[in-house]
Formats: C-alpha cells, structure tokens, sequence
C-alpha cells in the first residue's frame, strides 16, 4: 500500500510539468528556529497539500493514503473553498486524480489539457503497479 508521501510524489511528477497547468505543493506546520530556539508556525491549518490553477479555476487536492482520513480543519477548509467556487479533490492515488483533473478540463473547454492529463494517469497507474 503506497503512503501517503509516495502517492503525493507521484502525482506531483504527473502533473507537475504539463503547460497550461500551475501546481504548487503547500505546507502546513511547526518549525524550530535554529538561531533562536523558538517555535514558528508556517501555512494555514488545513490547506490542502497541492493546490492546481486550470483553465483559470482554483482546484485544491488534499492528499491520503488509502485509509487516510481528513482532519476536522481539512473539512472545514475543503467547505470554505467549495463555498468560494472552487474544486476540491481527495486524492488517495495519482491515476485517478489525472482522471478527474481531466475530467475537469474537458468540463472547462481544455481538450489539450484533458489529453495530457489522461496520457499521466496511463503512466501513473503502470508506475503503481510495478511498485505495488
């Protein structure tokens, strides 16, 4: 079973390099300084783990592992940005999300986009199955 860090990754690499799409992993947590000792929070809590910018609309895509479930701030954050217009996606492997991403494009008049998308989740799915 991938983790979820792997199932991140991959997509990552999936969609990372296909124009027309702007991706950017976001994180959320509590760093040390190292100068001074102290505690620095960084992100919002509950921000999704990548956020997508296609066809000029907003799709956040919260990563989890198969059995992985959303935080009470992931709902909560996931409701405000639908509230907004925007999609959200709960991602638990890398080939399925291409698809729905795809899905998206071609609901928003992005038949290039949808063709790249879809040719990822061909090999994002051939990727998981020779690791898993």
């Amino acid at each position: 079973m991938p983790t979820e860090a792997q199932t991140q990754r991959d997509l990552l690499l999936a969609i990372g390099p296909i124009p027309g799409l702007h991706v950017e992993r976001t994180n959320t947590g509590l760093a040390t300084d190292t100068r001074t000792g102290r505690s620095v929070r960084f992100g919002v809590p509950g921000a999704p783990d990548i956020r997508v910018t296609m066809a000029g609309r907003a799709v956040a895509i919260e990563v989890k592992s198969p059995t992985g479930r959303q935080s009470e701030r992931q709902r909560r954050w996931q409701a405000a940005h639908e509230a907004a217009g925007g999609v959200y996606l709960l991602c638990r492997d890398a080939a399925t999300t291409c698809r729905d991403l795809a899905t998206l494009a071609r609901m928003w008049g992005r038949p290039e986009l949808a063709v790249a998308l879809e040719s990822r989740a061909a090999t994002a799915l051939r990727a998981t199955r020779a690791t898993g």
